[in-house]
């Protein structure tokens, strides 16, 4: 786990962190931040956070053991029944991923990354491998996590956040 503090003006400040997915599940990486939240407003009004005691882990386990799965599947087919692509809410025209490179759209044409059914561009991470790169013309919304590298093309615009390691 790596934290890094970031003083990028006078009066703003980022928190860089990195963990690998065992140390933090999805669900453990909501409930902590969360946490922190709650502990960061308590502490700018100077007092101190009062943090109801979270259930165990195994609680959820257990409930996860418990629940039939094959009963559920009619359900779940119903509700999910129409959609052709599941994408976690995000419409990518030009998408083209290759290797451990993630590319968005091409030097002759501008594409378009389009958050839908609510999600905003402060809540979604893109996490790819080595680098990233956004086309010319290009425009992107959500946060781009890469190993390497980042790059924008002439006329791409981000609206998020561009973080690479190195």
């Amino acid at each position: 786990m790596r934290l890094v503090f970031v003083r990028a003006a006078e009066r703003e400040h980022w928190v860089l962190w990195t963990f690998h997915h065992a140390l933090l599940d999805g669900r453990s990486w909501g409930l902590l931040l969360r946490e922190i939240f709650a502990f960061y407003d308590a502490f700018s009004r100077g007092e101190d956070a009062e943090l109801p005691r979270p259930r165990p882990y195994r609680d959820y386990i257990e409930w996860l053991r418990k629940l039939d799965h094959e009963a559920a599947k009619p359900y779940w087919q119903g509700v999910l029944s129409g959609f052709r692509d599941f994408n976690l809410g995000a419409s990518i025209a030009g998408w083209n991923p290759t290797g451990t490179s993630f590319t968005i759209g091409n030097l002759a044409s501008g594409s378009t990354v389009v958050l839908t059914n609510g999600a905003q561009a402060s809540n979604v991470f893109w996490q790819v491998g080595s680098s990233a790169t956004l086309g010319t013309s290009s425009f992107f919304s959500g946060n781009i996590l890469a190993l390497v590298s980042i790059s924008l093309g002439t006329g791409a615009s981000l609206q998020g956040r561009a973080l690479a390691r190195n």
